[in-house]
């Protein structure tokens, strides 16, 4: 339960000092209209790839710095029912945390190294020097999943980037070491926060009086003793999603603080506690090695 302190204050020490940017999008009739410009003689490509290029890193920093917010708020929530004793309010906050996360990862967690496989075409297109048609593929695609899915949005727009996934599909996705009781722990925290028979178990305690009677007391004091059996049983996976939910959305933003994007440079994040544990880690690690191939070859991938 420590550990959820910890996390919870390094990401609310990051949201703190964290620079507000601005972020602005062309609709699609807009971006459509800009590609027949192009086609037509109107507009240089490189002016186009720019205006597209830009607003997607926009979108990664936007979908970055939402993710460290929501999941500041679950934290704040748990630790809040670890502090008061709140068994309910730990399975609640517990549960949201989970489907952040498990969202986080299959929408963003992969949005660093896909720029640092194409940082050298990126950042051509970020300084107006692309003159060929580059586009982003899965990369648009997950990125406006994250900021824009919801079943209303779906119904109106029918933009299949709108669609939402369901949740246990979420969840198989969300397939990492460690994770294998991942279904297992979702299933307990529905138990308690449904109206199902754990979210009244929890409330009682059964006195046995031989090996054939026993019978219910109600008991409102077994909450920290819940919270600690079921944070000891998933420790392993509780870790992982707590480092994820720091790592995935800072090493986007470091990945963008390479990039020639001054508007959304963010100085606060190199500036921070966490930078130098992202900095000694494979993942930020494994990014540079990418970027510095790229450079390299000038390759895309």
């Amino acid at each position: 339960m420590e550990e959820i302190k910890k996390w919870n204050l390094i990401v609310s020490n990051l949201l703190k000092d964290i620079e507000v940017k601005k972020y602005y999008y062309q609709g699609t009739g807009s971006f459509i209209n800009d590609t027949l410009q192009v086609f037509t003689g109107n507009m240089k490509m490189n002016e186009h790839m720019y205006v597209y290029w830009h607003e997607l890193i926009m979108r990664m920093h936007y979908s970055s710095v939402t993710c460290l917010m929501r999941n500041s708020k679950w934290l704040s929530g748990i630790v809040n029912s670890i502090e008061n004793n709140n068994y309910i309010l730990f399975a609640a906050s517990m549960r949201g945390f989970f489907e952040s996360m498990v969202d986080t990862t299959y929408s963003i967690a992969t949005k660093g190294s896909e720029v640092a496989m194409n940082f050298m075409n990126i950042n051509l297109s970020l300084t107006k020097q692309m003159s060929k048609n580059f586009m982003a593929g899965k990369f648009e695609e997950d990125l406006i999943h994250f900021g824009y899915a919801s079943k209303e949005s779906f119904k109106k727009d029918k933009d299949p980037n709108h669609k939402p996934k369901l949740m246990r599909d979420y969840i198989s996705d969300f397939d990492l070491p460690g994770s294998e009781m991942r279904h297992e722990f979702y299933s307990e925290l529905c138990e308690i926060t449904h109206p199902a028979a754990n979210s009244v178990n929890c409330f009682s305690k059964e006195i046995i009086i031989d090996s054939r009677k026993s019978y219910l007391i109600t008991d409102d004091t077994r909450d920290n003793e819940l919270i600690r059996e079921f944070c000891n049983k998933y420790n392993v996976l509780i870790e992982i999603l707590l480092k994820l939910s720091v790592s995935i959305p800072v090493i986007n933003l470091k990945v963008i603080n390479l990039l020639e994007c001054e508007d959304l440079y963010s100085p606060s994040i190199e500036n921070s506690f966490i930078n130098k544990y992202i900095e000694e880690g494979p993942a930020w690690k494994d990014i540079l090695v990418l970027i510095g191939g790229n450079e390299d070859d000038g390759s895309s991938h």
